[in-house]
């Protein structure tokens, strides 16, 4: 089986398995495909993390380095991360502030290639009949169900994550999916699992660090959606 970036995956586990439609709403939706890009960058090496006396840049942040990126929307991805903090580049890229949703271009380019792949089908609908809808039956169940073995392995079971799947599971838990991946357990126990591999020790310092900040990065980008919303409707 092809392995899947860790976007994709996290796309995967995101949207259904019975009708293809998104289990979150579009704003857990578009932080966390910015978080995920940036960690996979963070994986690949394109990306990495200053620490405390480096030469050229504060510690903490996103630089880019000599890795070529080929793929033109992940290439923004990694200019608009540069000098920022993560959760400043989440914002940038996925925030309710962002002027350009170049989260959901890149949601929509990793679906476009898992379509390629034969993994999903892409269907369009409409609400009531005016708004158009997307989604994305699963046409490889077995894809997605690899993916969600992996992740109940650490949570439900209580194996060590690797590396990627720590990191799935980390971005996984930050958007409350876990409790519809697994509802028949229960939601005070998946979750306390979910924070605890989210803060454990499973992967470089690098890429735990990225993850975290992420991880702040998109609580963020979910409140400031709420009060905005509240605000509006006062």
């Amino acid at each position: 089986m092809t392995p899947q970036p860790l976007t994709a995956e996290f796309l995967l586990l995101a949207h259904s398995d019975e009708d293809g439609k998104a289990l979150i709403d579009s704003t857990k939706l578009k932080a966390a495909v910015a978080g995920a890009a940036i960690v996979d960058l963070t994986l690949d090496g394109a990306l990495r993390l200053t620490e405390p006396g480096d030469p050229e840049f504060k510690p903490g942040r996103l630089v880019r380095t000599t890795r070529h990126v080929s793929d033109p929307l992940l290439a923004q991805v990694v200019e608009m991360s540069h000098d920022r903090k993560p959760k400043d580049a989440v914002g940038r890229i996925g925030g309710a502030s962002a002027w350009r949703n170049r989260a959901g271009e890149i949601k929509d380019a990793v679906m476009g290639d898992l379509v390629a792949q034969g993994v999903v089908v892409r269907q369009e609908g409409k609400v009531l009949g005016l708004f158009p809808t997307t989604s994305w039956p699963l046409a490889d169940p077995a894809v997605r169900q690899e993916v969600l073995e992996r992740v109940r392995a650490t949570v439900v079971d209580g194996a060590d994550p690797d590396e990627r799947t720590g990191a799935l599971v980390a971005l996984v838990y930050s958007v409350d999916l876990l409790p519809k991946l697994f509802p028949e357990q229960r939601k005070r126990d998946i979750q306390a699992r979910g924070k605890a591999v989210a803060h454990g020790d499973w992967g470089s310092e690098a890429v735990r660090r990225a993850i975290q900040d992420v991880q702040t990065a998109i609580t963020a980008a979910i409140v400031a959606t709420t009060v905005a919303a509240s605000s509006g409707s006062g």
